[in-house]
Protein backbone atom coordinates (compact mmCIF):
# COMPACT_ATOMS: atom_id res chain seq x y z
CA UNK A 1 0.00 0.00 0.00
CA UNK A 2 1.11 3.65 -0.60
CA UNK A 3 -0.66 4.97 2.21
CA UNK A 4 -0.58 4.51 5.53
CA UNK A 5 -2.41 6.75 8.27
CA UNK A 6 -0.84 9.03 9.73
CA UNK A 7 2.65 8.16 8.44
CA UNK A 8 2.63 8.83 4.57
CA UNK A 9 -0.87 10.22 4.34
CA UNK A 10 -4.51 10.74 6.36
CA UNK A 11 -6.78 7.90 5.33
CA UNK A 12 -10.52 8.65 5.14
CA UNK A 13 -13.98 7.11 5.17
CA UNK A 14 -15.16 8.69 1.59
CA UNK A 15 -18.61 8.27 2.68
CA UNK A 16 -18.15 10.08 5.95
CA UNK A 17 -18.20 13.70 4.92
CA UNK A 18 -17.28 14.47 9.00
CA UNK A 19 -14.74 12.39 8.90
CA UNK A 20 -13.08 14.36 5.97
CA UNK A 21 -12.87 17.27 8.07
CA UNK A 22 -11.79 16.02 10.90
CA UNK A 23 -8.62 14.80 8.75
CA UNK A 24 -8.28 18.06 6.87
CA UNK A 25 -8.40 19.89 10.19
CA UNK A 26 -5.65 17.52 11.67
CA UNK A 27 -3.52 17.54 9.23
CA UNK A 28 -3.88 21.79 9.17
CA UNK A 29 -3.42 22.35 12.58
CA UNK A 30 -0.80 19.45 13.66
CA UNK A 31 2.52 20.97 12.16
CA UNK A 32 4.74 17.62 14.03
CA UNK A 33 2.43 15.05 12.59
CA UNK A 34 2.04 17.53 8.75
CA UNK A 35 5.80 17.10 8.93
CA UNK A 36 5.89 13.57 9.22
CA UNK A 37 3.92 12.92 6.72
CA UNK A 38 5.35 14.96 4.10
CA UNK A 39 9.21 13.31 4.80
CA UNK A 40 7.70 9.97 5.48
CA UNK A 41 5.73 9.88 2.16
CA UNK A 42 9.01 11.93 0.49
CA UNK A 43 11.17 9.31 2.02
CA UNK A 44 9.01 6.06 0.41
CA UNK A 45 8.49 7.48 -2.99
CA UNK A 46 12.21 8.02 -2.82
CA UNK A 47 13.17 4.82 -2.45
CA UNK A 48 10.26 2.55 -3.66
CA UNK A 49 9.51 4.57 -7.20
CA UNK A 50 13.36 5.45 -7.70
CA UNK A 51 14.19 4.48 -11.39
CA UNK A 52 16.77 1.45 -10.22
CA UNK A 53 13.98 -0.14 -8.64
CA UNK A 54 11.47 0.62 -11.73
CA UNK A 55 13.44 -0.92 -14.44
CA UNK A 56 13.73 -4.69 -13.39
CA UNK A 57 10.24 -5.45 -13.55
CA UNK A 58 9.75 -3.65 -16.74
CA UNK A 59 13.04 -5.72 -18.13
CA UNK A 60 11.28 -8.75 -17.18
CA UNK A 61 7.91 -7.94 -18.80
CA UNK A 62 9.76 -7.30 -21.76
CA UNK A 63 11.76 -10.50 -21.53
CA UNK A 64 8.75 -12.63 -21.33
CA UNK A 65 7.11 -10.93 -24.05
CA UNK A 66 10.05 -11.43 -26.54
CA UNK A 67 10.05 -15.16 -25.03
CA UNK A 68 6.52 -15.40 -25.86
CA UNK A 69 7.02 -13.82 -29.57
CA UNK A 70 9.82 -16.01 -30.38
CA UNK A 71 7.89 -19.53 -29.15
CA UNK A 72 4.94 -18.42 -30.89
CA UNK A 73 7.26 -18.12 -34.39
CA UNK A 74 8.22 -22.17 -33.40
Amino acid sequence: SLIYHENTGLLVDPNDPEDMVNQIKNIILNNDLRKKIIKNAYDFVSTEYRPEALIEPIRKCFVTLVNYKKAEKR
